[in-house]
């Protein structure tokens, strides 16, 4: 007996099928259209193209024809993000790296690298953050738009305000006190050992 850890979408997810939700891993072998939503514990490859359209995925993202957001779209996954192409949508890899031939207008966020690579290897518009490294053919455009790059940055999902402002004052609160609590145990660990030298 074979079991599957894999739930295949023989088709779109739309409509027609719902959200999906799995334990395992996600195939679709078609789209991903707007409004609809996958959460998987694992991997998630779309042979199709990715809408307006939310992918959470505890392992790695692949999309093998990329995501057209309007502005919409997310891709959140604690692994590797990799797909043809980002246009206009929300990228965050968690511990990997995200990998694509082009990033349009698009917010993107990565543990290790981003690497726009392949015949068009551009970054245009949006902001592109990551810890390591940006690699890129071209970056910005000639219309002038507004293009942000940061290196050593970690990946962090945006909280939405105002309905998540009592989440993101909590989120700052803990980080304030973190610092706050790291700088009294290094000021009592430098007291005590000059007490120790009288």
């Amino acid at each position: 007996v074979f079991v599957s850890d894999t739930y295949e979408v023989p088709a779109d997810v739309d409509s027609s099928t719902g959200d999906v939700v799995c334990e395992g891993n996600v195939l679709v072998k078609g789209n991903v259209r707007t409004g609809f939503k996958i959460d998987a514990k694992g991997d998630v490859i779309v042979n199709g193209v990715v809408e307006g359209a939310e992918i959470h995925a505890g392992g790695q993202i692949i999309l093998m024809r990329g995501i057209q957001g309007m502005s919409r779209g997310k891709l959140i996954a604690g692994g590797n993000i990799i797909s043809k192409f980002i246009e206009s949508a929300e990228v965050i890899s968690r511990y990997g790296y995200v990998q694509s031939e082009a990033i349009m207008h698009s917010q993107v966020s990565a543990k290790t690298d981003v690497i726009v690579g392949g015949k068009k290897g551009f970054i245009t518009g949006g902001s592109t953050r990551c810890s390591q490294m940006i690699e890129a053919k071209t970056v910005g455009s000639n219309m002038g738009t507004s293009t942000l790059l940061e290196v050593g940055v970690e990946p962090v999902e945006e909280l939405t305000i105002p309905n998540n402002r009592v989440l993101w004052l909590e989120y700052l609160m803990c980080l304030i006190l973190e610092r706050y609590e790291t700088g009294i145990k290094t000021l009592n660990t430098c007291c005590s050992e000059c007490l120790k030298r009288l």
